[in-house]
């Protein structure tokens, strides 16, 4: 199937191949001309893309007890995916929000452009490219998407086989080239996925073991590799065509915002929130340091926003990287066009540069725009920036089994700790925790070992705390 997808520029074709039959045959073939909607359900393996222990790991697994997805294909399009999962990794290797204890969702929804989590309190999704790519890819929302782009067959053979191939794409979300065999049953897709780490993701879909039913062909296996990795392996167990699937986005729901709030932790650091992830913003004199450039280009340039109106006629000459994880390193490229160097754990380095050279032709972000290059500063142990009260050292958290290069920030002066994941700051607990997690206690060894005296913690997720905070996460006395 990669053969396929390399032998296409973009979504042209090469010239001299011939035209195959009509898209209407192949809908016919495989139902797609009788349906509007289809359900389907069955279970699995389910990996988090980008949440490795360290770069070029393999993606945590996690076993999908329940998958259903609900599709309708009218108008723009809709479409929801209601997925739990069990733990997979023993013991939990890599985030994903791991360890899962009893069942997790992981649940998505889209219709047209809005992409939400469907949950009693639904939330605007942090990425629709991957909702999109899914609704249509899916096997019968290739020939869908196709016919409304009025794509041309063409033939092509890879491996001594011939197949029928069709490309079609979404502005902003993927480009896509989906294979037919002989028997016109769709066998893969291969796509390039805008993504925010990656660029143009190269995602693979395969499908096989084909069950028709009332007439609908529908594959019971299907496979996703996304970057050459396995991303999804469903075997599924129920289809239903034609089934009641009125899927509209929540009201008032709409594409996310970026809201930023500049709290003052200490004379010239800012604790930057408002969102799911949070920065950290320091005054170093003749510029500032941010710490964490999370989810993508929108956060990145509203937390730069907010913090040059907060610290005016100084640059951002650095953005501090706590670990590769793409939640937290999706909005780095942001910064970098801004002009700031990413001080990073030495292993995410290479991985970066590889990432950075990739191409962004789906949904070109503001350094593919600018073209300006990337600098990195890949630290060790430890690492020192600024002086003076406001002096920032920066600390391997060792032995974490979240993440290989886990970097701890740590302000001796003010006696405050940054950190990423080890903690968050999203409850406030009133009594030691009864069974502690690892990343709390290995956070609170981590410490112990340094000798650093914190009194008040940043955490990168949910809100600023005192240290006592922390202890009781760990399971220790406040």
């Amino acid at each position: 199937m990669h053969k396929i997808l390399a032998a296409a520029v973009g979504i042209s074709f090469l010239p001299g191949l011939a035209l195959a039959q009509s898209l209407e045959d192949i809908a016919k073939a495989m139902g797609a001309d009788r349906i509007t909607t289809i359900e389907y359900a069955g279970t699995g393996d389910f990996h988090a893309l980008g949440q490795s222990l360290q770069p070029g790991d393999r993606w945590p697994l996690f076993k999908m007890v329940e998958y259903k997805a609900t599709i309708n294909y009218g108008g723009d399009g809709a479409m929801i995916q209601r997925i739990l999962v069990i733990q997979g990794e023993h013991p939990p290797r890599g985030g994903g929000r791991q360890p899962v204890k009893g069942k997790q969702s992981r649940s998505g929804a889209i219709a047209g452009e809005i992409g939400w989590s469907p949950s009693a309190r639904p939330t605007p999704a942090r990425e629709t490219a991957p909702l999109i790519h899914a609704l249509w890819t899916s096997p019968h929302g290739v020939i869908k998407a196709a016919l409304a782009q009025k794509s041309p067959i063409v033939i092509k053979t890879v491996d001594g086989k011939e197949y029928k191939t069709v490309a079609f794409a979404r502005k902003g979300a993927f480009s896509a080239i989906g294979w037919f065999d002989k028997t016109n049953v769709l066998r893969g897709v291969d796509a390039r996925v805008a993504n925010p780490v990656y660029g143009d993701m190269k995602v693979t879909s395969h499908y096989s073991d084909y069950k028709t039913v009332d007439g609908i062909a529908f594959p019971m296996r299907i496979r996703v590799i996304a970057e050459g990795q396995p991303l999804l392996d469903l075997r599924v167990s129920k289809i239903t065509p034609n089934a009641p699937a009125e899927i509209k986005a929540p009201e008032g729901l709409r594409r996310p915002g970026h809201r930023v709030t500049m709290e003052e932790a200490a004379k010239g650091v800012w604790f930057v929130a408002g969102g799911s992830h949070n920065s950290v913003a320091i005054d170093h004199g003749d510029h500032v340091t941010v710490v964490e450039g999370p989810l993508n280009d929108g956060r990145s340039m509203a937390v730069i926003a907010a913090v040059k109106k907060t610290i005016p006629g100084k640059p951002i000459r650095f953005v501090v990287n706590s670990h590769h994880h793409f939640d937290h390193s999706g909005g780095l490229r942001g910064f970098v066009n801004e002009g700031a160097t990413v001080v990073t754990h030495k292993i995410n380095v290479s991985f970066y540069q590889q990432a950075y050279r990739a191409p962004r032709t789906v949904d070109p972000d503001l350094l593919a725009t600018s073209r300006k290059t990337a600098k990195f500063v890949g630290i060790g142990d430890k690492h020192v920036m600024g002086a003076g009260d406001n002096a920032l050292e920066l600390h391997l958290l060792k032995g974490s089994t979240h993440n290989t290069g886990l970097i701890i920030g740590y302000m001796p002066a003010h006696k405050i700790l940054i950190v990423a994941d080890a903690y968050s700051g999203r409850e406030h607990l009133s009594a030691p925790v009864a069974e502690p997690e690892h990343a709390a206690t290995n956070l609170l060894e981590n410490i112990a070992r340094l000798k650093l005296d914190v009194a008040k913690v940043l955490p990168l997720h949910g809100a600023m705390m005192d240290f006592a905070q922390v202890r009781m996460a760990g399971g220790q006395a406040p």
